[in-house]
């Protein structure tokens, strides 16, 4: 489970289905590795997987 770019991600593209989508696989990824990763990486991925 890998966050997707977000510099990539043009979100006027998107459908607001599709931004849910993505928006609620980040919430997956955080909730399910964040537990095992040490504290600098989970400010990273907070970041990387935050609601576009």
């Amino acid at each position: 489970m890998v966050p997707y770019a977000r510099k990539l991600i043009d979100i006027h593209l998107l459908a607001p289905q599709e931004i849910q989508w993505i928006n609620d696989y980040h919430h997956d990824i955080y909730h399910f590795i964040v537990e095992d990763l040490p504290s600098e990486v989970r400010e990273w991925l907070k970041e990387a997987t935050a609601p576009l």
